[in-house]
């Protein structure tokens, strides 16, 4: 599939001629100004049987030869200088030998009505790399970037992009194209820490995080089985950083090196046991997995019970991990060789 990018009618009652024919279903291009510029016809000819104006019109619209069904086009500054318009193609090239109101915009490829779509394009759910390559760069061009330009389209459908009031657009689609990384970071995380190896990383990171005074790794001490469900006890203050203002808590923290999907719900009955043996003061659960509906509702359910008590805990899961151990490790796993 390909997606091309159409110039614009430079003349304000050609623009309004080739966007009612879009309406209608018909993409039309200009340079056949004569009758006798078929691109079909002219392309079984050879060069010296092409006078002038045939040979202008050839090289200029010849491209369309090429477009074929299932490809895109977009017309550039139509319906008004900044919009676009664009949709698939249902069928190729064809030339339209009846007369019309301009007397030309006669090359014609005929579009799907049902993906016709009209936008800004500089709207906010255009992918940047996208609304750069909607500027005029000549009497047509390729937009290579098929994944980016389908995202921006879907995004135009759904109106899915709302950009906060001090928000760049750049930015929001910086961090969304981020989001899948973050997921490749969580799984190496995971590989490169098995098992009860997870426990030792996240006690390096719990020691780079302000405030935290002692990371006690309980899990690996005690051993599996007998550390009453606390893998690492964290000391903390809490309060304004100020004499007198501070006060000692502690938090148990459940650590799962786990893949795919989380289920079980043994986690959550251990994070409970741990924060009544000491007493703790917050849970933590952490899973390299992705919380399951099951996992979230037996969660909340301790989480309720737990602040009815004055106690607190969080969940930690999948894509957030990584977002976790980026915001307090980074010069730990970014670290220059």
């Amino acid at each position: 599939m390909t997606i091309w990018a159409l110039k614009n009618p430079s003349e304000e009652e050609h623009v309004a001629f080739v966007h009612k024919s879009l309406k209608k279903g018909i993409s039309r291009f200009g340079w056949s100004y004569i009758h006798r510029c078929d691109l079909l016809q002219l392309n079984d000819l050879f060069w010296t049987e092409l006078n002038d104006e045939q040979t202008e019109c050839f090289k200029k619209a010849s491209f369309l030869l090429d477009v074929e069904p299932g490809d895109w086009v977009v017309h550039i500054n139509v319906p008004q200088y900044g919009k676009c318009t664009a949709a698939k193609v249902a069928r190729g090239y064809r030339f339209d030998s009846a007369p019309n109101e301009v007397d030309d915009f006669r090359h014609t490829l005929q579009i799907d009505l049902g993906t016709l779509i009209e936008f800004d394009r500089n709207d906010a759910n255009i992918l940047p790399i996208i609304s750069s390559r909607l500027k005029l760069q000549g009497r047509f061009w390729r937009i290579n970037q098929l994944a980016a330009f389908e995202k921006s389209i879907q995004n135009l459908r759904t109106g899915a992009v709302i950009l906060k009031s001090d928000e760049r657009a750049e930015t929001y689609h910086l961090r969304d194209s981020l989001v899948p990384l973050l997921k490749d970071f969580t799984s190496k995380i995971q590989l490169n820490n098995p098992s009860h190896s997870f426990e030792a990383f996240l006690a390096e990171i719990f020691r780079r995080i302000p405030g935290v005074t002692n990371v006690n790794e309980h899990g690996r001490h005690k051993g599996f089985g007998t550390d009453n469900g606390a893998d690492l006890i964290v000391s903390y203050d809490t309060g304004l950083p100020i004499t007198g203002l501070q006060k000692a808590a502690t938090l148990v923290i459940q650590a799962k090196s786990y893949t795919d999907i989380h289920w079980e719900t043994n986690a959550v009955d251990q994070l409970e046991e741990a924060m009544a043996t000491f007493n703790a003061d917050s849970g933590l659960l952490i899973t390299t997995a992705q919380a399951s509906e099951h996992l979230i509702a037996a969660f909340d359910k301790i989480s309720t019970q737990l602040l009815e008590k004055g106690k607190t805990v969080s969940l930690i899961s999948g894509d957030d991990v990584a977002r976790f151990a980026l915001k307090f490790g980074a010069d730990l796993l970014l670290a220059e060789k």
